[in-house]
């Protein structure tokens, strides 16, 4: 985690969390605090709750600005069949 953190700018770091869709349900806090401890400019949990959503430009604005994209885990299936051809992987 030190390592990733060091990589995407350390205290100018803006951080990307994406939970495996089974986590989805643990935004907020418990995805953030991981990396929120290391003190990085931002940290932002992008949870799809579908394709569309994971499609919309809306949605993904802040990978645009990221500077780092933490994936959490799970099932690569899962993290594939939500994200793989939508704006979330561009």
């Amino acid at each position: 985690l030190k390592a990733f953190f060091d990589l995407a700018g350390k205290e100018k770091a803006k951080i990307v969390v994406i939970p495996a869709p089974a986590d989805a349900e643990k935004t907020g806090e418990e995805a953030r605090k991981p990396l929120q401890e290391l003190k990085p400019l931002s940290v932002e949990v992008l949870a799809a709750r579908d394709r569309k959503q994971a499609d919309s430009a809306e949605f993904t604005k802040p990978l645009a600005v990221a500077t780092g994209v933490w994936i959490t885990g799970g099932p690569k299936e899962d993290l594939l069949d939500l994200y793989r051809g939508t704006a979330v992987e561009k």
